[in-house]
């Protein structure tokens, strides 16, 4: 099974009341399904997560995406 999405193509994340645009920057094989790394398009930078200490690239589950219109 191959990914949805492409690296470049632009992604809605799932966020209720929000519309989040991203692009797509890597894919990788989580198992049976697939994640993402995403880029602001604003900035063209990487999305991080913040923890406590430190800072890891926002890998996104396929569910969470949806083809943005």
């Amino acid at each position: 099974m191959s990914p949805s999405y492409r690296k470049g193509e632009k992604v809605q994340v799932y966020c209720p009341g929000q519309q989040i645009i991203r692009i797509i920057a890597d894919v990788r094989s989580k198992g049976k399904t697939w994640e993402y790394s995403l880029l602001d398009p604003d900035t063209g930078k990487l999305c991080y997560v913040n923890f406590w200490v430190e800072s890891k690239v926002d890998w996104q589950d396929e569910r969470w995406l949806h083809p943005f219109r």
